[in-house]
Order: C-alpha cells, then sequence, then structure tokens
C-alpha cells in the first residue's frame, strides 16, 4: 500500500494535484486542477493495487455505474482511470466543506434544516436507488457543500470499488458501522439500507447524538439486536409522529421500513406540520459524548473484524481515541433488551443447529466403530456380553457424548451472547437434545444402522428415561456456556 499523501505537485492524466485536502485508511483525496482549462476537482486516489485485468475490468465497471449518475444532489465524477495500477477518481470540486464540518459536534439542527438536507439527499438517494445504485455509506462526512449552499451526495459506491481493488471476499461488505444498517452488517445491502442510515443521521440532527455507541463490535452488535434509544427522552419538546417517523426509518427489518426513501422524506415533512420549534442548544452544550465516530469499515459479516479503511480530515482537534472510547461507553442500562420473538427465533435456531450436528456426529461414529456395535448386539442377545466388548463399547459412547457436550456449550455459548440470558441458553440446549434423540431413534429405525442399543428402542421406559437425560443434560450445558457468555457483562453491570 502506498504512503499516505506525498503526491502534491506531480500529475495525474490531465491534472495537476496542488494539496492533500482529506485521507483515510483506503483513499487519499487532492484539490487538484486541470492542466488546460484550469478548472478545480477533487481527485481521489484509492490506496490499493489493482494487480489483475480481472480488478481492473471490475473497478472500471464500477466506476462507470457511478459515473452515469447524474443528478442536481450527487457529486460528478468527471474522470477515472488507472494510473501505475493505482485507480483513482476525478469529481467535482465543493469548496464549502462537509455538514460534518458546518457542525460541530453534539449540535440540534433547527428541523426546517433538517428537511430541507433530508428532502435533497433522499432525492439523490432515490433517483440512484432507480438507477440500481446503492450508496452504502449514507453519513454527513458524504453530504457535501456546494456553491448555493446545496447538498451534495458524494462517495457513491467508493467503499464498494476499494472493496473490489483489494480483491476483497463476496463476503465482505463495506460502510460505517455508526450508520451502517442490519441487513449491510449481514453482507446482504439493500435500497433499504440507505434509509436507515439517513435514518441514523436525521437521529442524531435532532438530538445531538448517535443512537448507538462504543466499539465497532458492540455498535455492529447494537444495530442488529438493540432498538434505538428514544428520542424523546433526550428532546422531551419532540412530537411523537416525528419520533415514529424516524424510528420506523430505523426498523431493523428492511420491509417495516418506508417503501422507498422519498416516502421516509415525506412523512417527516408531514409529521412535522405540527411541530412547534425546537430549542437550538450551541455545541458546547449538547452531548458531544456519543463522537467516536466508527470510520468506513471494510468488515466479514457477523465476525465483526472491523479494520480502518477510511475517515475524513476533521475540521477540528478530537481527543485521543483512548479518552474518547472511555467517554462513549455505553451503560448497560441505556440499552433496551431484543423483543422476546425475536430471542426465542435466534434460539430455537441455535438449538436446530446443535441437535442436528449433534445427531450428525453421532452417525458417523457409529459408522465409524459398526463392529463394535454390532458385536455388542450380539453378545447382549445371547447374555454373553465380554468385558473387552463392554469397554469398547463404553469408549465409543463416552466420544459420542463428548461431542455433543462440546456442541451444546458452544450453542449455549452462543446463544448468551446474542440474546444475553441464561434461561433462554437453556431452553436451547432442551429443544436441542430432544432434537438429537428424535434423529437418533429415527436413524435406528434403519434396519442397516449398526447401532439399535443406544436409545433403548425397544423399550418405552428406558427410551422416555433417555429422552429425559439427553434433554436436561443439554439444557444444562448450554446454560453453562450461556453463563460463562454473560459473565463478563454481568460484572460490569
Amino acid at each position: 500500500m502506498a504512503e499516505r499523501g506525498g503526491r502534491e505537485g506531480q500529475r495525474l492524466g490531465n491534472y495537476h494535484l496542488v494539496r492533500l485536502i482529506g485521507h483515510g485508511g483506503f483513499a487519499d483525496v487532492y484539490l487538484a486542477e486541470h492542466l488546460y482549462l484550469k478548472t478545480p476537482a477533487a481527485i481521489k486516489l484509492l490506496r490499493m493495487k489493482v494487480v489483475s485485468t480481472q480488478v481492473r475490468e471490475e473497478f472500471l465497471k464500477e466506476a462507470q455505474t457511478i459515473a452515469r449518475l447524474n443528478h442536481p444532489h450527487i457529486v460528478r465524477t468527471l474522470d477515472f482511470g488507472v494510473e501505475k495500477k493505482t485507480p483513482f477518481l476525478v469529481m467535482d470540486y465543493a469548496p464549502n466543506g462537509t455538514l460534518r464540518q458546518r457542525y460541530a459536534p453534539g449540535t440540534r439542527l433547527p428541523l426546517p434544516t433538517i428537511l430541507s438536507y433530508v428532502r435533497q439527499v433522499a432525492d439523490a438517494l432515490h433517483y440512484a436507488h432507480e438507477a440500481k445504485v446503492i450508496h452504502r455509506d449514507i453519513k454527513p462526512e458524504n453530504m457535501l457543500v456546494g456553491r448555493r449552499d446545496e447538498v451534495l451526495l458524494s462517495d457513491f459506491g467508493i467503499a464498494l470499488i476499494a472493496q473490489t481493488s483489494r480483491q476483497s471476499s463476496t463476503e465482505e461488505v463495506a460502510g460505517t458501522a455508526a450508520y451502517m444498517a442490519p441487513e449491510q452488517i449481514e453482507g446482504r445491502p439493500l435500497p433499504a439500507s440507505d434509509q436507515y442510515a439517513l435514518g441514523v443521521v436525521v437521529y442524531e440532527w435532532l438530538c445531538g447524538e448517535l443512537p448507538f455507541r462504543g466499539t465497532f463490535k458492540e455498535v455492529c452488535t447494537q444495530h442488529l439486536f438493540v432498538a434505538p434509544p428514544s428520542l424523546r427522552e433526550k428532546v422531551p419538546l419532540l412530537s411523537a409522529s416525528i419520533e415514529q417517523v424516524v424510528m420506523k426509518a430505523l426498523a431493523k427489518e428492511p420491509q417495516q421500513r418506508f417503501v422507498d426513501v422519498r416516502a421516509f422524506a415525506d412523512a417527516l415533512e408531514e409529521a412535522s406540520q405540527t411541530q412547534t420549534p425546537l430549542p437550538i442548544l450551541p455545541p458546547q452544550e449538547a452531548s458531544t459524548s456519543s463522537y467516536f465516530l466508527p470510520p468506513t469499515v471494510l468488515v466479514t459479516p457477523r465476525k465483526y473484524d472491523f479494520p480502518q479503511t477510511e475517515k475524513a480530515i476533521p475540521a477540528a482537534p478530537i481527543s485521543q481515541p483512548s479518552q474518547v472510547q472511555k467517554a462513549v461507553a455505553a451503560p448497560p442500562s441505556t440499552t433496551r433488551p431484543l423483543p422476546l420473538f425475536k430471542r426465542l427465533k435466534y434460539v430455537l435456531n441455535i438449538a436446530l443447529v446443535a441437535g442436528i450436528m449433534s445427531a450428525l456426529f453421532h452417525i458417523v461414529i457409529v459408522l465409524l466403530y459398526a463392529p463394535v456395535f454390532q458385536r455388542a448386539t450380539q453378545e447382549m442377545v445371547s447374555n454373553r456380553l465380554t468385558v473387552n466388548t463392554a469397554l469398547a463399547l463404553v469408549g465409543v459412547q463416552g466420544l459420542k457424548v463428548f461431542l455433543s457436550l462440546l456442541i451444546f456449550f458452544a450453542a449455549g455459548f452462543a446463544a448468551g451472547k446474542m440474546v444475553e440470558r441464561r434461561g433462554l441458553g437453556f431452553l436451547a440446549g432442551i429443544i436441542g437434545g430432544a432434537l438429537l434423540f428424535g434423529l437418533m431413534l429415527l436413524a435406528s429405525s434403519i434396519p442397516s444402522y449398526p447401532d439399535h442399543i443406544t436409545i433403548g428402542r425397544n423399550s418405552a421406559t428406558l427410551s422416555l428415561l433417555l429422552l429425559v437425560v439427553w434433554m436436561v443434560g443439554g439444557g444444562l450445558i448450554c446454560l453453562l456456556g450461556a453463563w460463562l457468555a454473560t459473565r463478563k457483562h454481568l460484572l460490569k453491570e
């Protein structure tokens, strides 16, 4: 990867690089001047190499898509190319900076200003969505201020282009954690993902705080599982109708949001008709504790590995990261629990995986040690079970139980991490144990299956007893895993 900056005075295509105006983990932005026309432009120089013809073609395809976007509120892409294996894009230069630079952290914007900005951004996004383009990184840093004070949306698909140029896995996703929709975190961005991000921006503009705070992993986990804190608790004079509109845009499921981003803007304008003017707090009086803003990142869904890839040069100095992170650590009391039906949905999925995986391991082990079970069955039928056969049978059964315990422990740990309730971990173990017993009972009904003695198929009482043992045992092991997963969280409280 090239060193950051250091290319002032150099020539790139028909442009002379004047000075560095922004930088980040995957791109440097230069103010440039056309050699012949003497017109200014912004050149985004991606800080990675295009090392193959296929990647070059993919980059050019994405860049062509962005260049075709022609809208009054979208920054124009004037040119693009690859210089010595380094991809770059030439865009219109917006001299008035970004909305993030215009409004200091913690500033609550007047409602008419918010409505104006949302309408302009929504129109730009609606146009892009009709062109089958998803922005993927809506945030104030990507909202530029034009010469006539209009909002210009920038960086359409830039994070995606960087992902393409890095030869990233198709399972990676790009975006900024603080504004990223749940489905985008899971690697399946939709047009509704941009609506969600715009909803986060509106939330921030209304109350001066982001809805979710913490490390990258904590923020993404909250986007997936935690309801945003009430806006009216932060801004008591805000009308319930406006809060309802914003919360609908922030729904976890895309189909529960507005039909499109324009409908969101329309609903916000309609809800604002009866709103009395809100007091505007100066930045120094507004809360600034939420402004440790996670930068644009490339992440692997659900694994929460968040390497930095891009952040803009701030308009004002920012505190040291360690101090900011301490300031934004969200107290557990400020988060709302995941709805019960969603918790049960995750627990059921975990139980199904645990039960099926355990059954598959049982079947594989039985097939691998088929002679042991066949010999044990024969000797038990003739009432002459030898010590060697009994020990071999106990060893194989012990292996099956050990693997099942590991799987159920992992399932309980996963349940504890996802739903943060130990009791639901116990429920996952009970369901998984019952499923395991049912699958093994089904397998033993096959005449050629070697193991007909483990589950007591010929004795209803023994079968019932073994079912209870598997359910209770699975529940207790899952409970242990869930306890370990939530222990650190509970100690923090």
